[in-house]
């Protein structure tokens, strides 16, 4: 390992956002406006084939802290009852807890202060390491109750209802009028049409969100706690609600904006719901939740820019590793879909941005080659001279920032589902499954349950857009064998049988 300052007790910051699709980002090739992000990029490792491992907010975050795939660690879907508990949950549902190893977990027990701020969402109870957290519908709904309050006294269509925030929205006329007509077959739930139906600008100053009030934790903890550290700063943003204060939200250049609900989709994803409310309300719809999410990533990218400067003044900037990462991705439009409540495995909504500047390892260097979040424990380990636990699923990137080729050279995703009890328990060989495999220039997914059994394959090499299913092409029957026999090892691997 080459030398960099106090090498064996660097600090760690990670950054963390949900649902930000890699492709929009400017260091990705896109479009959103991102100068501190960039700036992570210039002056560390971009990892462009990095991937999720579930395109669903809790599986991947227990897996980014505890190096194992969903199907082992237990938590295949979104944990409610504890951090959303105006949704719930059976009071069966378990999350993380104190069974679990952990990267901070592992770092506390080793002298480092752990401290996580923001999104959670993965609460079975709260872990030793964390002294005090600030979540969005705990810390921050009491934090901001007056105000919520307030809003709820007024009319009822000047506010958005979303997991037990009201916010008020101001929506454009033309989206409203385009948003009107709602399908039958979604009225069943109306908690999703009401924020679908009020995307647009939130009348709260910037410095009243959760995401912003999250940054200012974090910069004061960074003012002021001891070395080593590591803090994780968790932003909502651009998750849903699809609302962006001013400035950001008048500032977006529309130009910039490709909305066009009828790209081409696959015929197993056309009746998902992210398919569905695009395809019904038109490009109207698509243009303005687009706004919004780009509205959203240039918020945090400016609270990327705070925690930057907090690290240069305090003086700490070369002993820190920053990591940035989201959980999931967002289909941002591919494929004429918007949000991530899809089957599909595509890019949009399973590749994730990975970004990480660590002092004395490479700076502008890009990584192709596929990676995955479990990989984020052992590397921080590492990082921290830590001892990495035999048995994870996860493989560290340290070798990667020195310049060299992983061992590793593939990617699963997976959809997998709680039993009714929502119990954590090993998955090994679900009848109903959902699986993708990246393996150089193929992709391959299957879908399989009483009713189906869907195979794609796609060839990024050909068809980066992955608008080509060419499983059942004669051309490509050994690559598809080939694949599959792949994938089954990845999974016999880690306890999956398929």
């Amino acid at each position: 390992m080459k030398d960099r300052p106090d090498k064996d007790r660097p600090n760690i910051l990670l950054i963390m956002c949900d649902q930000l699709c890699a492709s929009v980002l400017e260091a990705y090739g896109g479009n959103a406006d991102t100068p501190n992000i960039n700036k992570l990029a210039q002056n560390g490792v971009l990892f462009s084939g990095a991937y999720c491992q579930t395109p669903i907010c809790s599986p991947s975050r227990a897996s980014i802290i505890t190096g194992l795939y969903p199907h082992r660690h237990g938590i295949v879907s979104n944990v409610m009852r504890v951090d959303y508990p105006i949704v719930g949950g059976p009071a069966t549902e378990e999350g993380i807890d104190g069974r679990d190893t952990t990267t901070e977990g592992l770092l506390n027990n080793n002298g480092y202060n752990t401290v996580h701020w923001g999104k959670w969402h993965i609460c079975g109870t709260r872990l030793d390491c964390y002294k005090e957290m600030y979540t969005e519908n705990h810390e921050y709904t009491a934090e901001i109750k007056e105000t919520f309050e307030r809003v709820e006294k007024g009319p009822r269509e000047k506010y958005m209802e979303w997991y037990g925030w009201r916010i008020p929205v101001t929506v454009d006329p033309e989206y409203a009028r385009c948003t009107a007509d709602i399908p039958f077959h979604w009225d069943q739930n109306r908690r999703f049409i009401d924020f679908i139906k009020k995307a647009g600008r939130l009348d709260l100053p910037a410095e009243d969100t959760f995401d912003y009030r999250t940054c200012s934790r974090s910069v004061e903890t960074i003012k002021n706690i001891s070395e080593p550290f590591m803090l994780t700063c968790s932003f909502n943003m651009p998750h849903d609600p699809n609302a962006a204060p001013s400035p950001y939200y008048e500032n977006v250049n529309l130009q910039n904006i490709h909305a066009d609900a009828g790209l081409p989709c696959d015929a197993a994803y056309v009746n998902d719901m992210s398919r569905d409310f695009s395809a019904h309300f038109g490009n109207v719809y698509l243009r303005e939740n687009l706004r919004t999410y780009y509205a959203a990533i240039k918020l945090i990218d400016d609270q990327i820019g705070r925690l930057l400067s907090a690290l240069r003044e305090r003086g700490i900037a070369e002993n820190t590793a920053v990591i940035f990462i989201a959980d999931h991705g967002d289909m941002a439009g591919g494929h004429g879909m918007f949000w991530k409540s899809t089957r599909a495995f595509y890019d949009e909504v399973a590749r994730v941005p990975m970004i990480i500047s660590a002092p004395g390892f490479g700076k502008g260097k890009h990584y192709e080659n596929p990676v995955e979040l479990v990989d984020l424990m052992p590397t921080i380990l590492e990082l921290c001279g830590q001892k990495i636990p035999a048995g994870i699923d996860g493989e560290s990137l340290v070798p990667a920032l020195e310049g060299s080729r992983l061992k590793k050279d593939t990617a699963i995703c997976e959809r997998l589902n709680f039993d009714a009890d929502h119990k954590r328990r090993p998955h090994t060989n679900d009848k109903n499954h959902n699986f993708m495999l990246r393996a150089g220039d193929l992709k391959y997914i299957i879908h399989f349950n009483e009713r189906e059994d869907i195979r794609i394959l796609y060839d990024l090499k050909k068809d980066p857009n992955e608008y080509v299913n060419v499983y059942a092409d004669p051309r490509y029957s050994s690559e598809a064998a080939g694949i599959h026999e792949m994938l089954v090892k990845r999974l016999a691997k880690s306890g999956f049988l398929l």
